[in-house]
């Protein structure tokens, strides 16, 4: 919800094709709100794309924003000029340098979609301080590592063998169960779900 009427600022990190986000505008276009401005972080020219014609059905209903790099400053300039409730900005920021843009606690929500998995393992730990440090809330949907998923993977995605590379991959650089369960454990005011049918985990953290 938002506080006294100010806008609710949202991020992707790791947008790509921005199927969530068009989930989430679908949702909330007709609620009651000041202005929600999502903030689209993803360095692909490509994916970017793709993102732009998965949002077409929604064109009139949304501005969309498209520059090199955004801050604290042009966002705000950005939310001035447009005209309609919910506001996309697309972004190429590197997620790791947005202590130089954005103040601590700036984002609303912070979410990202089978994106986490792709971080080299160096970075992961980096990756939860910088979420914990600017994101009021988190939401976070990725695989955990499941034996039993791969033989279901291999009967769906065997005609499709780009798929079927891809998610057995996929597979492997997921997290364990329990090693997922002890991060969460770290964490304040944080639980998670498990879908062992599918082999995906939501994690939700909020604090306030």
């Amino acid at each position: 919800k938002a506080k006294d009427g100010k806008t609710i600022i949202l991020a992707n990190f790791g947008a790509g094709g921005m199927e969530v986000d068009l989930q989430i505008i679908k949702k909330i276009i007709n609620i009651s709100f000041k202005k929600v401005l999502i903030i689209a972080f993803d360095n692909s020219d490509t994916t970017r794309e793709i993102a732009k014609n998965n949002l077409k059905e929604i064109k009139d209903l949304i501005d969309i924003i498209d520059i090199e790099s955004a801050n604290a400053s042009n966002i705000f300039s950005s939310q001035k000029v447009t005209t309609k409730k919910i506001v996309v900005v697309m972004c190429k920021n590197n997620i790791f340098d947005i202590c130089d843009h954005f103040p601590k606690k700036y984002f609303d929500l912070v979410y990202n979609s089978l994106f986490r998995h792709h971080l080299d393992i160096n970075y992961l730990s980096r990756f939860d301080e910088l979420v914990d440090n600017w994101a009021q809330n988190l939401f976070e949907y990725d695989g955990y590592r499941s034996m039993a998923i791969i033989p279901l993977q291999t009967i769906v995605g065997w005609n499709y063998p780009n798929f079927f590379n891809a998610e057995i991959f996929s597979n492997l650089r997921f997290q364990k169960k329990e090693s997922i369960i002890s991060r969460v454990r770290l964490m304040k005011t944080a639980n998670v779900k498990f879908f062992p049918g599918i082999g995906n985990y939501l994690l939700i953290k909020k604090n306030d």
